[in-house]
């Protein structure tokens, strides 16, 4: 009820609902068709009333079914809306980011922070608004949210780690960069993006046979991950190893590659061309 108090629009629905059911069981005339046509006629009213709520959540369904292009048409009606849906900002941020449009997604991120989510919500989308900012080239911006995650909560994820030591990679500040990927492999053993960081970590220090065992690891856990393909595809361009040099590339290039990722497709392509 202490939550009710706080959402009235909610506290209304409930108590509607509530009221309809109450009729129906001390109002023998009230069965039947004339139940499901007030019930139907109800969510009629609601969904007209609370239209704004109701795209919200019909996006956030499309979201996680895997259909973010028909979520996207309910995210363009809601947010601009004020919709108070936390989950609505965060996956549409999450797919401005994967389509190029990183500019959009960190106002729409950025302005989600004042909705109050919940916890675990509030993690995920300081965790997007971090990778949002090293996408739009401010790796600072980037290890700033993520420490100060680290100074806010008893517990961050190993996807918290591994960004901000690969943020501390690009930072160039190596210690750091394997302290948090360490961090990250402690607490999941199979935080393949924590691996690959210690790949490129061990590859940029030409420490080759570290830096193979690294991201083979990393592919262990997840297959298809273009960044350790890349690099392991480069290390055997290094040893001359032309064919297994190839196969390395093209499988990173089959790979799906988003603004997310740390290296691009004209990378790959640039190295199967040389």
């Amino acid at each position: 009820m202490k939550a009710l108090k706080g959402n009235p629009r909610k506290s209304l629905i409930i108590l509607s609902y509530f009221v309809l059911f109450v009729i129906s069981i001390f109002s023998p005339s009230f069965g039947g068709t004339v139940f499901w046509l007030a019930f139907l006629g109800l969510n009629l009213v609601y969904v007209t009333a609370f239209r704004v709520d109701c795209a919200a959540i019909v996006g956030n369904i499309n979201y996680v079914r895997g259909k973010p292009e028909k979520a996207e048409k309910f995210y363009l009606y809601c947010i601009p809306r004020e919709t108070k849906s936390a989950a609505a900002h965060l996956y549409y941020g999450i797919y401005l980011i994967r389509t190029g449009r990183a500019a959009e997604a960190e106002k729409i991120l950025d302005k989600s922070i004042w909705l109050k989510p919940k916890i675990l919500d509030m993690k995920n989308i300081q965790l997007t608004r971090a990778s949002c900012k090293w996408v739009l080239g401010d790796a600072d911006a980037a290890i700033e949210i993520l420490e100060g995650m680290r100074a806010t909560y008893d517990y961050v994820n190993a996807q918290v780690l591994s960004t901000l030591g690969f943020m501390y990679f690009v930072k160039d500040d190596l210690e750091k960069a394997i302290e948090f990927s360490q961090a990250a492999i402690d607490d999941t053993p199979g935080a393949y993006a924590a691996w690959d960081n210690l790949g490129q970590i061990y590859y940029k220090q030409k420490d080759l046979p570290k830096a193979k065992e690294a991201f083979n690891t990393a592919l262990s856990y997840k297959e298809k991950f273009a960044e350790s393909l890349y690099y392991l595809g480069m290390i055997a361009k290094d040893e001359n190893e032309t064919e297994k040099a190839r196969e390395y590339l093209e499988k990173a290039l089959s790979c799906e590659i988003t603004p997310f990722n740390t290296v691009t497709r004209e990378m790959i392509e640039r190295a199967l061309r040389n």
